[in-house]
This record gives structure tokens, sequence and C-alpha cells, in this order.
């Protein structure tokens, strides 16, 4: 494990350079009477937009309800991020609260953010694997507090935690999530788990391939990879000098940062420096086609890519579009 400090240019001389998006797909035939929940990109690419018919109530106005009294009905749509086609529609109904969606080969993988644990042996099932035509074929528990969810082409699965998955609640005295980043395989069996991060909560998750895994934590907000997890794990740790970041982009010599706490509409690009320095290479300011910051939402981040939701349009933004990147 490598530790280092980041060497950084000074910020506040560094002019933000605006750049304006153009949306990659319109939702708005697709939303029917649906609410939007979650989007994020798949490892082939494509884009994976969930929505149900409508939001649960919190218990007692605060906390996320798990498992539900009534069904609700969920829809999935899949976006060929390229073409900025649709490639698939899935309808299902689920008694349980379902935050994420992801590929997992030809079934899909739909996960709850919260899972209550009642005794032993007694707990909230949290995730559904279902077919493309919204039939439940497995079920699985990959714990409390999931704060991120990405899965890979072999068929693995990433999930990140945020501190209530890690420290407890909802019953649970030994929390699945403790080590704060977690991989699974479809059975829903850990083939790696993070031990070198002291993670209290981790915003943001990369999985590049099963090879290669970024990740970005709380509190020492610093930016780890992982090369070869499940067989011989190498982890580097790296000081980031920003706090509070929920999305990371990366192409392996830059990687993209939403800049912090406070500054929804910022940006920063940070330079790699072999394993253990980073350097802030340009700040940047995304604005919708309206000429909008504020409403540009960051959604996913994914290989060297950033997706965001403005109203009903989907944006994407990638390294290779960027200045120095």
């Amino acid at each position: 494990m490598n530790k280092s400090k980041s060497i950084h240019k000074s910020t506040q001389s560094m002019r933000i350079q605006e750049i304006q998006l153009q949306p990659v797909f319109d939702l708005t035939a697709y939303e029917d009477g649906f609410v939007f929940v979650s989007a994020s990109f798949g490892y082939d690419g494509n884009l994976y937009i969930l929505w149900i018919d409508q939001i649960p109530e919190r218990e007692r106005g605060m906390f996320v309800q798990s498992d539900l009294q009534q069904k609700r009905v969920y829809k999935v749509l899949i976006v060929d991020s390229v073409q900025h086609c649709v490639q698939g529609i899935t309808t299902l109904e689920s008694h349980f609260n379902l935050h994420y969606v992801q590929p997992l080969g030809e079934e899909l993988l739909l996960v709850g953010a919260r899972s209550r644990y009642y005794g032993q042996d007694y707990y909230d099932l949290n995730v559904k694997i279902v077919d493309r035509q919204g039939q439940l074929r497995h079920e699985l528990l990959l714990g409390d507090g999931i704060e991120r969810v990405q899965t890979s082409v072999e068929g693995n699965i990433w999930t990140s935690y945020f501190d209530e998955g890690i420290f407890g609640n909802f019953g649970w005295h030994e929390p699945v999530g403790a080590p704060g980043l977690i991989a699974w395989n479809r059975q829903g069996e850990q083939i790696y788990v993070n031990t070198k991060a002291d993670i209290a909560d981790c915003y943001a998750l990369n999985v590049v391939s099963d090879q290669e895994v970024w990740f970005y934590y709380y509190t020492d907000f610093q930016l780890g990879r992982i090369t070869d997890p499940y067989d011989q794990p190498q982890v580097s740790l790296v000081e980031t000098g920003l706090s509070g970041s929920h999305v990371v982009a990366t192409n392996g010599a830059f990687a993209l940062f939403q800049s912090g706490y406070n500054k929804k509409g910022s940006y920063s690009l940070l330079q790699q420096h072999g394993e253990n320095k980073l350097s802030l290479a340009q700040k940047f300011s995304f604005i919708s086609v309206d000429g909008d910051a504020d409403e540009l939402n960051v959604l996913d981040g994914r290989k060297d890519q950033l997706l965001f939701k403005e109203r009903s349009y989907l944006y994407m933004v990638s390294l290779n579009e960027l200045p120095r990147a």
C-alpha cells in the first residue's frame, strides 16, 4: 500500500473553464407517470435508468424503508449511450424499495440501499436478480447502507457503503458493509474485501474492469486504486486535496472529480504522477444546453465518463473531450 501527499497548484489563480454539454437522451417519452429513481453506466457502456410508480414515504419522515407494505411498479430503461437509442424496457413489481439497477449478463441486478436485520438468519434480501422480462430469478443479501453499486463484465458485483452500513443501523450490530468496499460473485459470496483503507463512507466507485477498480472515501478523502483484486490485490492510496466528491471518472492518467462539499457545479481535473502523486490540472464548470449549471446533477462515474441529468435530459462528458486530459 502506498500513501503520499498530493502536489497541488494554487486554485486561487486558476480560472474555471466553462463547458456547455449537449443532451444525449430525452427521457420524456418514457416517463409516463413514473418517478425517476437513478441512472448509471453499465460495464457495457449502456445507460441503465430506474423509475418507480410512486416514491415510498420515509419512516417517521427520516428513514428510507426497505421492505414495503404495498407492491410498487418499477421500470428499467436501457439506452445505448453511443447510438442514443433504446435497447430495452423492463417492468416489474416488487415489495422492496429498490434504488439501483445494473446489468448482470443477460439478467438485471436491482439493489435496495437499505436492509433491515430482524434476528438470527432473518433479514431483508436487498438484491433482486431478474430476467429481461422482469421475472425474479434470485435474491441476495449485500448488506445495509449501500452507497454505490457497479457490476463487471465477468458477472461480479462491487458495493460501496455509507456510514450507517459501515457502523450499523437497522438492527445490524455486525454490519455486512463494515469494510466499506466489497466485491461479490453472483452467488453472493465475497471475493474481495477492503482491508487497506479506513473507510467511514465510500463516496465514489469506478469499476473500470475486473482488473482495475477505483474508489474515493471519507474521512481521508483519498483516491484508491485496486489492481488484480481477486487473486493478488494491490492497493494504492493517494491524497486528492478534495473534500466530499461523490463521483470520479478516470483514464489512468487523469481523474475528474466533483470538486467537493458545497461545490455542486465545480469539477476538478487531477493529473496522476505514477501511483503516488496527483496535481490539479484544470477546473471546470459544466452547464446544460440552457446554460444552467445548478440544475445539472451528476449521477455516476464509470471508466472515463461522467453522467448527468437535468430535468428529463441525460448528459455525458468523457475525459477525452476535456482540454489537458
